[in-house]
Protein backbone atom coordinates (compact mmCIF):
# COMPACT_ATOMS: atom_id res chain seq x y z
CA UNK A 1 0.00 0.00 0.00
CA UNK A 2 1.17 3.52 -0.71
CA UNK A 3 3.70 3.58 -3.52
CA UNK A 4 1.27 2.18 -6.12
CA UNK A 5 -1.20 4.95 -5.33
CA UNK A 6 1.62 7.48 -5.35
CA UNK A 7 2.64 6.39 -8.85
CA UNK A 8 -0.93 6.82 -10.09
CA UNK A 9 -1.63 10.15 -8.41
CA UNK A 10 1.78 11.80 -8.32
CA UNK A 11 1.38 12.42 -4.58
CA UNK A 12 4.50 11.67 -2.53
CA UNK A 13 4.49 9.15 0.29
CA UNK A 14 6.88 8.57 3.18
CA UNK A 15 8.98 5.40 3.12
CA UNK A 16 7.59 4.51 6.53
CA UNK A 17 5.23 1.56 6.65
CA UNK A 18 3.23 0.44 9.67
CA UNK A 19 4.92 -2.94 9.28
CA UNK A 20 7.52 -4.47 6.99
CA UNK A 21 5.47 -7.60 6.28
CA UNK A 22 1.84 -8.57 5.80
CA UNK A 23 -0.23 -9.40 8.88
CA UNK A 24 -3.84 -10.63 9.23
CA UNK A 25 -5.24 -8.32 11.91
CA UNK A 26 -5.67 -4.56 11.80
CA UNK A 27 -4.30 -4.16 15.34
CA UNK A 28 -1.01 -5.65 14.14
CA UNK A 29 -0.76 -2.72 11.74
CA UNK A 30 -1.72 -0.07 14.28
CA UNK A 31 1.73 0.70 15.74
CA UNK A 32 0.69 -0.27 19.27
CA UNK A 33 -1.84 2.55 19.42
CA UNK A 34 -4.30 0.26 21.21
CA UNK A 35 -2.04 0.64 24.26
CA UNK A 36 -2.20 4.44 24.15
CA UNK A 37 -5.11 5.14 26.50
CA UNK A 38 -5.81 8.67 25.24
CA UNK A 39 -5.59 7.87 21.53
CA UNK A 40 -8.82 8.19 19.54
CA UNK A 41 -8.90 6.17 16.34
CA UNK A 42 -10.24 7.79 13.16
CA UNK A 43 -10.80 5.50 10.17
CA UNK A 44 -12.21 6.41 6.76
CA UNK A 45 -13.20 3.62 4.37
CA UNK A 46 -14.69 3.23 0.89
CA UNK A 47 -15.07 0.51 -1.72
CA UNK A 48 -16.66 -2.82 -2.51
CA UNK A 49 -18.40 -4.48 -5.44
CA UNK A 50 -20.65 -2.14 -7.48
CA UNK A 51 -23.85 -3.48 -5.93
CA UNK A 52 -22.38 -3.46 -2.40
CA UNK A 53 -20.43 -0.19 -2.42
CA UNK A 54 -20.02 1.37 1.01
CA UNK A 55 -18.16 4.32 2.49
CA UNK A 56 -17.98 6.01 5.85
CA UNK A 57 -15.93 7.22 8.79
CA UNK A 58 -15.56 5.62 12.21
CA UNK A 59 -14.15 7.21 15.34
CA UNK A 60 -13.62 5.74 18.79
CA UNK A 61 -11.51 3.14 20.55
CA UNK A 62 -9.10 1.21 18.36
CA UNK A 63 -10.64 -2.25 18.64
CA UNK A 64 -14.21 -1.02 18.12
CA UNK A 65 -13.45 1.06 15.03
CA UNK A 66 -11.28 -1.69 13.53
CA UNK A 67 -14.06 -4.24 13.97
CA UNK A 68 -16.56 -1.87 12.35
CA UNK A 69 -14.34 -1.37 9.30
CA UNK A 70 -13.73 -5.12 8.99
CA UNK A 71 -17.49 -5.69 9.04
CA UNK A 72 -17.94 -3.05 6.36
CA UNK A 73 -15.32 -4.83 4.26
CA UNK A 74 -17.16 -8.14 4.58
CA UNK A 75 -20.49 -6.56 3.63
CA UNK A 76 -18.85 -4.82 0.66
CA UNK A 77 -17.60 -8.08 -0.80
CA UNK A 78 -14.28 -8.48 0.99
CA UNK A 79 -12.28 -5.35 0.27
CA UNK A 80 -12.42 -1.63 1.06
CA UNK A 81 -9.71 1.02 0.99
CA UNK A 82 -8.98 2.44 4.43
CA UNK A 83 -7.16 5.57 5.62
CA UNK A 84 -6.79 5.38 9.36
CA UNK A 85 -5.12 6.33 12.60
CA UNK A 86 -3.08 9.50 11.96
CA UNK A 87 0.08 9.82 14.05
CA UNK A 88 3.10 12.07 14.18
CA UNK A 89 6.14 11.19 12.07
CA UNK A 90 8.20 10.68 15.22
CA UNK A 91 5.70 8.15 16.60
CA UNK A 92 5.68 6.26 13.31
CA UNK A 93 9.48 6.22 13.21
CA UNK A 94 9.66 4.83 16.74
CA UNK A 95 6.99 2.16 16.38
CA UNK A 96 6.71 1.36 12.67
CA UNK A 97 9.06 0.15 9.95
CA UNK A 98 11.06 3.00 8.36
CA UNK A 99 12.52 1.97 5.00
CA UNK A 100 10.13 -0.95 4.50
CA UNK A 101 8.84 0.28 1.13
CA UNK A 102 12.36 0.55 -0.30
CA UNK A 103 13.16 -2.87 1.13
CA UNK A 104 10.12 -4.37 -0.62
CA UNK A 105 11.10 -2.75 -3.93
CA UNK A 106 14.65 -4.10 -3.57
CA UNK A 107 13.26 -7.57 -2.90
CA UNK A 108 11.13 -7.26 -6.04
CA UNK A 109 14.22 -6.41 -8.11
CA UNK A 110 16.10 -9.37 -6.62
CA UNK A 111 13.24 -11.70 -7.56
CA UNK A 112 12.80 -10.28 -11.06
CA UNK A 113 16.53 -10.45 -11.69
CA UNK A 114 17.36 -13.85 -10.25
CA UNK A 115 14.08 -15.62 -9.57
CA UNK A 116 13.28 -17.53 -6.41
CA UNK A 117 16.94 -17.98 -5.46
CA UNK A 118 17.44 -14.23 -5.76
CA UNK A 119 14.63 -13.66 -3.26
CA UNK A 120 16.05 -16.35 -0.95
CA UNK A 121 19.48 -14.72 -0.92
CA UNK A 122 18.07 -11.21 -0.46
CA UNK A 123 16.12 -12.37 2.61
CA UNK A 124 18.87 -14.58 4.06
CA UNK A 125 16.31 -17.33 3.81
CA UNK A 126 16.05 -20.92 2.66
CA UNK A 127 13.72 -23.36 0.92
CA UNK A 128 12.46 -25.53 3.78
CA UNK A 129 10.16 -27.82 1.79
CA UNK A 130 9.12 -28.80 -1.72
CA UNK A 131 6.36 -31.17 -2.74
CA UNK A 132 2.86 -31.68 -4.07
CA UNK A 133 -0.14 -30.39 -2.13
CA UNK A 134 -1.86 -33.47 -0.75
CA UNK A 135 -4.50 -31.64 1.27
CA UNK A 136 -5.78 -28.09 1.25
CA UNK A 137 -8.39 -26.50 3.48
CA UNK A 138 -9.54 -22.89 3.48
CA UNK A 139 -12.51 -21.43 5.33
CA UNK A 140 -13.58 -17.80 5.53
CA UNK A 141 -14.26 -16.52 9.03
CA UNK A 142 -14.91 -12.84 9.76
CA UNK A 143 -13.26 -11.81 6.51
CA UNK A 144 -10.16 -13.97 7.04
CA UNK A 145 -8.98 -17.04 5.11
CA UNK A 146 -8.15 -19.73 7.67
CA UNK A 147 -6.78 -23.14 6.80
CA UNK A 148 -3.81 -25.37 6.06
CA UNK A 149 -1.66 -26.75 3.27
CA UNK A 150 -0.29 -30.29 3.61
CA UNK A 151 2.50 -31.55 1.35
CA UNK A 152 3.41 -35.10 0.34
CA UNK A 153 7.10 -34.64 1.14
CA UNK A 154 9.08 -36.99 3.37
CA UNK A 155 8.97 -34.53 6.27
CA UNK A 156 5.17 -34.29 6.32
CA UNK A 157 5.20 -30.51 5.94
CA UNK A 158 2.04 -28.67 6.99
CA UNK A 159 1.51 -24.92 6.63
CA UNK A 160 -1.14 -23.19 8.76
CA UNK A 161 -2.44 -19.83 7.60
CA UNK A 162 -4.67 -16.95 8.63
CA UNK A 163 -4.46 -15.05 5.34
CA UNK A 164 -0.65 -15.12 5.74
CA UNK A 165 1.25 -18.27 6.67
CA UNK A 166 1.50 -18.45 10.44
CA UNK A 167 3.33 -21.70 11.05
CA UNK A 168 5.32 -24.42 9.30
CA UNK A 169 5.29 -27.84 10.96
CA UNK A 170 7.22 -30.96 10.00
CA UNK A 171 6.55 -34.28 11.67
CA UNK A 172 4.07 -32.47 13.90
CA UNK A 173 6.76 -30.16 15.29
CA UNK A 174 6.69 -26.40 14.68
CA UNK A 175 9.59 -25.38 12.44
CA UNK A 176 8.95 -21.73 11.50
CA UNK A 177 6.60 -19.21 13.10
CA UNK A 178 5.13 -15.82 12.20
CA UNK A 179 6.48 -13.10 12.13
CA UNK A 180 9.14 -15.04 10.21
CA UNK A 181 8.24 -14.83 6.52
CA UNK A 182 6.79 -18.03 5.07
CA UNK A 183 5.80 -17.97 1.40
CA UNK A 184 4.83 -20.52 -1.24
CA UNK A 185 5.94 -20.60 -4.87
CA UNK A 186 4.60 -22.78 -7.70
CA UNK A 187 6.64 -25.19 -9.82
CA UNK A 188 7.55 -22.27 -12.12
CA UNK A 189 8.88 -20.42 -9.05
CA UNK A 190 6.17 -17.79 -9.14
CA UNK A 191 4.70 -16.65 -5.79
CA UNK A 192 1.30 -18.13 -4.95
CA UNK A 193 -0.61 -16.84 -1.92
CA UNK A 194 -2.43 -19.14 0.49
CA UNK A 195 -5.86 -18.46 -1.04
CA UNK A 196 -4.64 -19.59 -4.48
CA UNK A 197 -3.03 -22.89 -3.46
CA UNK A 198 -4.83 -26.00 -4.74
CA UNK A 199 -4.54 -29.74 -4.19
CA UNK A 200 -2.21 -31.37 -6.73
CA UNK A 201 -0.12 -28.20 -7.10
CA UNK A 202 3.65 -28.56 -6.81
CA UNK A 203 5.08 -25.88 -4.54
CA UNK A 204 8.24 -24.70 -2.81
CA UNK A 205 8.17 -23.17 0.68
CA UNK A 206 10.45 -20.22 1.43
CA UNK A 207 11.33 -19.25 4.98
CA UNK A 208 13.08 -16.04 6.03
CA UNK A 209 13.78 -15.17 9.68
CA UNK A 210 12.14 -12.17 11.30
CA UNK A 211 15.61 -10.73 11.81
CA UNK A 212 15.86 -10.25 8.02
CA UNK A 213 12.70 -8.10 7.92
CA UNK A 214 11.83 -4.56 9.02
CA UNK A 215 9.05 -5.03 11.54
CA UNK A 216 6.69 -3.01 13.71
CA UNK A 217 6.73 -3.16 17.50
CA UNK A 218 3.41 -5.04 17.31
CA UNK A 219 5.15 -8.17 16.03
CA UNK A 220 6.45 -8.74 19.55
CA UNK A 221 3.06 -8.32 21.27
CA UNK A 222 1.99 -11.84 22.21
CA UNK A 223 -1.57 -10.74 23.10
CA UNK A 224 -2.26 -9.83 19.46
CA UNK A 225 -1.51 -13.42 18.45
CA UNK A 226 -4.19 -14.98 20.64
CA UNK A 227 -7.12 -14.75 18.14
CA UNK A 228 -4.87 -16.17 15.42
CA UNK A 229 -3.72 -19.03 17.65
CA UNK A 230 -7.34 -19.85 18.42
CA UNK A 231 -8.19 -19.80 14.70
CA UNK A 232 -5.61 -22.47 13.77
CA UNK A 233 -5.52 -24.33 17.08
CA UNK A 234 -1.76 -23.88 17.52
CA UNK A 235 0.36 -21.62 19.70
CA UNK A 236 3.04 -19.66 17.91
CA UNK A 237 3.34 -16.23 19.58
CA UNK A 238 6.97 -15.08 19.73
CA UNK A 239 8.97 -15.86 22.81
CA UNK A 240 10.04 -12.91 24.96
CA UNK A 241 13.58 -12.95 23.61
CA UNK A 242 12.29 -12.78 20.04
CA UNK A 243 10.07 -9.77 20.71
CA UNK A 244 10.61 -6.87 18.32
CA UNK A 245 11.59 -3.64 20.03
Amino acid sequence: NGWFHSALSGLPVLDLACNGRAHPSSLMGSLGLHLEGEYRSIQGFAGGAPDHYVEGTASGRMAATSNLVRRASIDAGGLVAVARNPVTVSYAQSHGAPGAISFAIELGHAFLGNGLQGAVRHLNGSIVASGTVRRYRCEQQDGLDIGLVELDDANGTVLHFVNEYMLTAQGGTALNRFPDLIMTFDENERPVVSAKVREGMKIHVLHAPASSLLLSRTMGMAELYQPLEEAIGRRFAPLEERAVA
